[in-house]
């Protein structure tokens, strides 16, 4: 059987031919795993974003309290854009996601605003190269992203700028085996900003991963997304309860503002 390639997959988890796999909503392709396919669903709009987000704001203050010794400062935050590829953003791809229709401007606003103030921007690329990269991605979930294939390509309005660093990674932990933080401490960075997908997986990984190397962590609760509400806001509220500051786009850009 042929295996197309294993990112950030999202879903319930099901047995198939002794294997433990992801219904992960997406792409009659996946007929030929024999899954049963479970569409990602649109619980955010463009339209409904701004609704949506203080919603989820104004519900992390049950599980969070001020922090007012942590403040965002581009001058030495990184924006870490997490795998914003045609696999999960683009409506062709096959584990798209819904949600970053209405993630995918909020992404961009924040790309503006580190680029006019020239503060680093770094990118994060999941594929895979051969099976062997897999790991325990490739046995819990039947498809992968092959590197090099179109899958694997960035959004065109979500791409690297010449100069900007991308960080190819095989797992989750966008630091697991790979040089961000060396490109992290290079870079004078102390903070961290995480956009991307999915929220759950990858996203909350490598916030949890910076925060235990040291790092000052925030998050980006509308330039994120995942395959559901409820995944999506319970990340949300796990990461603000002990690990980073998570922020509306809105809020973000208004204190990036003053401190131009």
């Amino acid at each position: 059987m042929e295996e197309t390639a294993v990112a950030c997959n999202h879903g319930h988890p099901s047995q198939h031919h002794g294997k433990l796999v992801l219904s992960i909503g997406i792409h009659p392709a996946g007929k030929r795993f024999g899954l049963m396919v479970k569409r990602a669903n649109g619980y955010v709009s463009p339209e409904t974003m701004d609704e949506s987000v203080s919603r989820w704001i104004g519900d992390l203050s049950g599980y969070t309290h001020p922090r007012p010794d942590l403040v965002i400062d581009p001058g030495k935050c990184a924006l870490i854009v997490i795998d914003m590829l045609h696999y999960f953003a683009h409506p062709e791809g096959r584990a798209y996601l819904p949600a970053t229709r209405a993630a995918v401007p909020r992404i961009g606003r924040l790309l503006t605003c580190w680029r006019e103030r020239r503060a680093p921007v770094m990118f994060t690329r999941h594929c895979h190269k051969d099976e062997k990269e897999l790991g325990m991605l490739g046995r819990f979930f039947a498809d992968h992203i092959r590197c090099g294939s179109p899958e694997a390509d960035f959004l065109p309005e979500l791409s690297p700028l010449p100069g900007e660093e991308v960080v190819r990674k095989s797992t989750y932990d966008a630091f697991h085996g790979t040089d961000l933080e060396t490109l992290l401490v290079q870079s004078g960075c102390g903070q961290v900003l995480i956009a991307g997908v999915l929220t759950h997986l990858c996203c909350e990984t490598t916030a949890r991963s910076a925060f235990v190397r040291g790092f000052e962590v925030y998050f980006a609760a509308d330039g994120t997304a995942a395959n559901n509400e409820i995944l999506h806001l319970g990340s949300l509220r796990a990461l603000a309860h002990g690990v980073a500051v998570v922020m509306s786009t809105d809020e973000i850009i208004r204190i990036c503002a003053v401190k131009r």
